[in-house]
């Protein structure tokens, strides 16, 4: 299995792959704190006030989860995408791009720096050696 988080020298667009590493392991951090949160809230909450108290913590650690785990996900196959050097990673990282120009001024750089890394020119794509050498046939 391939592990976007790590980026190797055979890494087809390391620049990428970082980039969204960082956001990927960011919105992870915000995932599990959201579940840890609410997990001893909702138990405190249980044992200290009442049930209705605890389902209201519950659903607001839920909420963040439910929220965060798709931009989590996108920033994953992103930099999975990044780092193989396939299609889907420069598609995710254009949307991602188109999402963050939004966000000025940090967000506006960061998609002025990933739009180019995304266009033919510099995506690097994995070579793929049809040569008679690297064809094995059984005789």
């Amino acid at each position: 299995m391939i592990n976007p988080l790590s980026v190797t020298p055979d890494s087809m667009n390391p620049g990428l792959q970082r980039i969204h590493r960082l956001f990927a392991v960011i919105f992870g951090v915000v995932v599990i704190g959201a579940v840890l949160i609410g997990v001893i809230g909702g138990v405190r909450e249980l044992i200290v006030a009442s049930f209705h108290d605890s389902i209201v913590t519950l659903s607001g650690s839920l909420l963040a989860v439910v929220l965060f785990v798709p931009f989590f996900l996108a920033h994953w196959y992103a930099a999975k995408g990044a780092k193989l050097g396939k299609s889907y990673g420069r598609v995710i990282s254009k949307v991602i791009a188109f999402l963050w120009i939004f966000g000025f001024p940090i967000g506006t750089i960061l998609a002025c720096y990933v739009f180019p890394k995304t266009n033919d020119a510099l995506w690097n794509k994995p070579v793929i050696d049809t040569s008679k050498d690297s064809l094995h046939t059984v005789d």
